[in-house]
């Protein structure tokens, strides 16, 4: 399995900015589309990729979130499905204490003192 690594490094504070710019945009997005018809939902994603340029966009496709998921990816957008099930989330908890412990160790896992 791929590990998700995360960045410890300071990141300078025009990249900082466009970050919370792009986080905001997002969040008035998910207010946007609630209770919208897909294909809105799907043109402002759009919309959005635009702006942004992501390098990939994660989906949900458990469950209803399938049909949905055809959908975004037949619309050109760089779409990562994701499934929840027993292995992704016993996946997902190993990651989350791996990077639990490496902060708590100063982000070294051998760290020998």
């Amino acid at each position: 399995m791929e590990r998700t690594s995360i960045l410890l490094a300071t990141r300078d504070h025009r990249t900082q900015n466009r970050e919370e710019k792009q986080n905001k945009d997002v969040g008035e997005m998910k207010k946007e589309v609630q209770g919208r018809k897909l294909t809105d939902v799907i043109g402002r994603v759009k919309a959005l990729h635009n702006t942004w340029r992501f390098r990939k966009i994660c989906f949900d496709a458990t469950g209803l979130g399938a049909d949905p998921a055809d959908q975004f990816e037949e619309s050109g957008l760089p779409i990562d499905t994701f499934e929840f099930n027993l292995k992704t989330k016993q996946d997902i908890y190993e990651n989350l204490q791996l990077i639990i412990e490496q902060s708590e160790m100063g982000g070294r896992v051998n760290d020998k003192k």
